[in-house]
């Protein structure tokens, strides 16, 4: 009951089931009763903020802790845990275009000369489909020189684009032919 007591007077201010630790140094200097270092989940109600000579540093004292919700690693609350902190590789090789502005902008320009609509849907399904991304006929895997030419792209939704990409598995050179032919058909006026 005296360290319930205790705790709460060094702790003022919390949220409800909140684990806190207090060391055995600070209940010395504050003159509180004391166990040693402890662990303490407790619930407590809100109350009004102490003065701030009664508040404590994160350093200082006490220290709120959570469970990670995916490995259940207890760390500070207000930080992440390392089991969520991801590390991503740079982009290499051609892959770097596509961070660039000039590909940007004409990837924009791709989608705007064609009102965003999926050719490859219009065309070849009849189908009215929104085009989310540009897509290589020629890939930039076989053809570099091509990344940035207009005339080897063509806007396609998501589906297109994965359904492109399966025929190119089994006719690539046909399926290259007949998205040539839907770009030459607009650009030419068509």
């Amino acid at each position: 009951m005296l360290r319930d007591r205790a705790v709460r007077q060094l702790v003022g201010f919390m949220p409800r089931r909140s684990v806190v630790q207090i060391h055995l140094p600070l209940l010395i200097e504050k003159g509180l009763p004391h166990g040693g270092p402890f662990v303490y989940p407790f619930t407590i109600r809100r109350v009004k903020p102490r003065p701030a000579d009664l508040l404590l540093r994160k350093d200082d004292v006490a220290m709120i802790y959570k469970r990670c919700s995916h490995c259940g690693k207890r760390i500070p609350s207000g930080t992440t845990c390392q089991c969520r902190k991801r590390e991503y590789s740079k982009p290499q090789g051609i892959y770097t275009l596509y961070h660039t502005q000039r590909w940007q902008n004409l990837r924009a320009s791709v989608m705007a000369r064609y009102n965003g609509v999926d050719q490859w849907a219009l065309h070849e399904h009849n189908r009215i489909e929104c085009a989310e991304t540009v897509h290589h006929i020629i890939p930039t895997v076989d053809n570099e020189e091509l990344f940035f030419s207009v005339d080897n792209l063509i806007p396609v939704s998501r589906g297109s684009h994965d359904e492109i990409h399966a025929l190119y598995k089994t006719d690539k050179q046909r399926v290259q032919e007949r998205l040539q032919e839907i770009v030459k058909g607009r650009v030419g006026g068509g």
